[in-house]
């Protein structure tokens, strides 16, 4: 049984929904807080009753980078976070990011459909795109495999950084994206000023980001025990003849940044044998 990512086709649509709508409200002059109090009235169920929860949370003060987790636990929601998050530290047109990170959405969910109908394998091999042209960020995109190979990411990194020169991050897929693009971004003189924003959490990837947490300042980590024990317990289901009455599990993820080291510590202390 192969898993799903954390957010169902419907919700991952209803999540660009909700960003778009963030973006009008911004645009016509609308603080995000204010932004996320008005979409709930203009965005589908089940999405409003998480826009009602986020709105709740950034009126009681909730950083609003923070309050936008509530709509759900999925990579697409950490990111969008992550990229209302450096906006606030950095600045920049809030509601242009709004609108080019919706695009970017549609253009995942677009792409992860497309991926799933041509192979099994696709989530690994296929094209992946991502990008806050907001704060000036590029991703990995390179369609294959160059881009997610510990030993080739490194090169992609590079030349994207070098025939970039107003790149501010680079997003990986994978692991060994998430390292490559780390050593691309050191082999060009950029740690500090480049950012990874990655995928995945391993042992490398956790004391990468404890090493240099101004270049590596975030990846969203899978749950790959919880991912098996549930793939396990469905299989076993169908062996027996036992009714499955969800198909689409929703395994939620974790979110490391580097301003929170203690959090790396402690799943490094809790992984001694440096399984996922």
């Amino acid at each position: 049984m192969r898993l799903r990512r954390s957010l169902s086709d419907q919700s991952e649509a209803h999540l660009a929904l909700v960003v778009e709508i963030l973006a009008a409200h911004v645009r016509a002059g609308r603080s995000l807080s204010q932004a996320l109090a008005d979409a709930v009235e203009d965005v589908p169920a089940p999405i409003s009753e998480r826009a009602a929860a986020a709105a709740a949370d950034a009126a009681l003060g909730t950083p609003v980078a923070d309050a936008l987790r509530a709509l759900g636990d999925g990579p697409d929601v950490s990111y969008l976070a992550a990229a209302v998050r450096l906006q606030t530290r950095a600045g920049g047109d809030l509601a242009l990011l709004l609108e080019r990170t919706a695009e970017l959405l549609h253009e995942r969910r677009a792409q992860r459909r497309a991926a799933e109908v041509a192979t099994a394998q696709a989530r690994a091999t296929g094209r992946i795109v991502s990008g806050m042209p907001a704060l000036g960020v590029v991703s990995l995109y390179v369609a294959d495999r160059p881009g997610f190979l510990p030993d080739q990411a490194p090169k992609t990194a590079a030349g994207i950084l070098t025939a970039n020169a107003n790149v501010d991050a680079l997003y990986a897929t994978n692991e060994g994206g998430t390292l490559g693009a780390l050593k691309g971004i050191q082999a060009t003189g950029l740690a500090g000023r480049t950012v990874v924003l990655g995928s995945d959490i391993g042992v490398q990837i956790a004391e990468a980001m404890l090493a240099q947490p101004k270049t590596l300042v975030l990846t969203v980590g899978q749950d790959a025990q919880g991912m098996g024990r549930v793939a396990v317990q469905q299989a076993l289901r169908a062996v027996r003849g036992q009714q499955i009455a969800q198909f689409d599990t929703f395994i939620p993820t974790t979110e490391f940044t580097s301003d929170n080291p203690q959090g790396l510590r402690t799943w490094l202390a809790a992984h001694k044998d440096g399984l996922p």
